[in-house]
């Protein structure tokens, strides 16, 4: 059988649930439209999980911790009750954006709330996930207080969820919307059809704009795949442009994903040079959004 062909195109792949994490790093209140209206357009609920974090709750009281504020630019110590009030308060206004979010979309949404490490909550909670999105800075909230709220890398909170959950993870780039242009790498297979299906849906019902990059030496192979994406698109606005890439590798995407100005980069976590160290260097040099598909 062809790599890519033979599946049924019509049903493609089911997202029916959205893990969303929050955390007190969380800022990100901006792409919580996008992501509602990415899960109505694959139609899948949003369950939001908002952690906690108990090591962020172990520093209150510690003589070194402390909190500056911004209109007097004094400091005092973080007590507790105050850490605590103010995740309160986070968790609420948290609830309230994604809700309204979820309203305008006519999305399905839940709320939960728990305490712990903020990896290990998320691995645990994403078992019935069909996709994980997750805060670049996820974690990282007190680096982010020392960066005057802007990073360049993802958390390493960020890089552990993304290798360790055995589902898509989405990582968002705050400031990179997810409604184009969108790269996605193909090769044929399953996973690779998964991302495809995510992307296509991501760049948009009646536009948007789509590279899809052909992870093959076969020019035949590269012209079937085409004419079936095309066939799969028949009747809809998007017309995506397509790059063969035979011995593309990181290099390859992190230049075309730049020279395209990409908000989304979408591939399969199986491919052969995310192995090993290379997941965390593709998320360490990225500067756009990035989907990992299993």
């Amino acid at each position: 059988m062809t790599p890519g062909l033979g599946r049924d195109r019509e049903d493609g792949p089911r997202f029916r649930r959205f893990l969303v994490v929050f955390d007190p790093a969380f800022e990100n209140l901006g792409a919580l439209d996008a992501v509602a209206l990415l899960a109505g357009r694959l139609e899948a609920e949003l369950a939001a999980l908002f952690v906690e974090d108990s090591d962020l709750l172990r520093l209150a009281g510690h003589p070194v911790a402390g909190s500056v504020s911004r209109l007097s630019g004094g400091r005092q110590l973080l007590d507790e009750d105050i850490l605590r009030r103010a995740l309160k308060v986070q968790a609420a206004t948290t609830r309230s954006a994604l809700e309204g979010a979820a309203e305008r979309h006519r999305v399905k949404t839940s709320f939960e709330i728990r305490r712990g490490r903020l990896t290990a909550e998320v691995l645990a909670s994403s078992e019935g996930a069909d996709l994980v999105v997750v805060d670049w800075a996820c974690g990282d909230l007190l680096l982010r207080a020392a960066a005057g709220g802007r990073r360049t890398q993802p958390s390493a909170a960020a890089r552990d969820i993304a290798e360790a959950a055995g589902r898509p993870v989405l990582l968002l780039r705050q400031g990179a919307p997810l409604g184009g242009p969108v790269l996605v790498a193909y090769d044929g297979s399953d996973e690779a059809d998964k991302a495809l299906a995510i992307a296509l849906a991501i760049a948009g019902e009646e536009s948007g704009d789509l590279e899809v990059v052909f992870l093959t030496r076969s020019l035949a192979l590269a012209a079937v795949w085409q004419e079936d994406i095309s066939e799969r698109l028949a009747g809809r606005a998007l017309h995506p442009a397509y790059l063969q890439m035979p011995h593309a590798g990181l290099e390859d995407l992190f230049r075309e994903a730049r020279r395209r100005h990409v908000s989304l980069l979408v591939l399969e976590a199986g491919l052969p040079f995310l192995a090993g160290q290379a997941t965390g260097d593709l998320l360490a040099r990225m500067d756009c959004s990035v989907l990992l598909v299993r």
